[in-house]
């Protein structure tokens, strides 16, 4: 499986079809060095011994995170990736998933350079530098991430359940970004999967679904 935080091809994103108006439009394609291995958690865990005692304490298990989709979770993701930045990002996108983070900003120590920092298991990787590819001004597709409002991100992945499939309906990821080529509108879109079909909802940066 290809993680999310080596290869990150965005391309219309959106899904509604070829742009019309691409002169805004920026592929981001990430470049694999020596620091994508710092993305990486291990998920090996050594079994205990197995034994016949009835005695032995219970093995200590470590506790579950919450999933990145409730707000409280969310908002300290939040807060250590713009820590790991060092001021307030201005983001090219923002990814939301159940469990991890992958933002992508403006590098404020150079302007013209964007770095990747994914958030998973509490941490936050260290930076990656993203090539940008494509005939857009980097300048056209950034904003500012404090202005979104991501606390009202639990309520539209719920309605953006309803609206796809009650019954079955299971948000995969938010994703955060300008609605370029369309828009410099910033807008959040959250993706519904389902047996029955897929689909998803759009709302502004205030958090006001847009095609409920």
């Amino acid at each position: 499986m290809v993680d999310d935080s080596i290869v990150l091809l965005v391309q219309n994103i959106w899904g509604r079809g070829h742009p019309t108006r691409g002169t805004l439009l920026i592929l981001v394609v990430l470049v694999v060095g020596g620091l994508a291995s710092a993305c990486r958690q291990s998920s090996a865990r050594a079994l205990p011994s197995a034994t016949p005692s009835t005695s032995a304490p219970p093995t200590k298990q470590e506790p579950v995170l919450p999933t990145l989709l409730t707000r409280r979770a969310l908002l300290d993701g939040i807060t250590q990736l713009q820590v790991a930045v060092g001021q307030p990002p201005r983001a090219l996108e923002l990814t939301i998933r159940r469990e991890r983070l992958v933002l992508q900003a403006q590098n404020p120590n150079q302007p013209s350079q964007v770095l990747q920092y994914v958030y998973h298991d509490g941490k936050v990787s260290e930076p990656v530098a993203v090539e940008l590819r494509g005939e857009g001004e980097l300048e056209d597709n950034l904003f500012p991430l404090e202005q979104v409002q991501l606390d009202r991100v639990p309520d539209l992945c719920e309605q953006a359940r309803r609206k796809v499939d009650p019954a079955a309906g299971r948000v995969s990821h938010v994703l955060v970004r300008r609605n370029l080529p369309e828009s410099m509108d910033v807008q959040l879109r959250v993706y519904v999967t389902s047996p029955a079909k897929d689909g998803y909802l759009d709302a502004d940066r205030n958090g006001r679904a847009i095609n409920p």
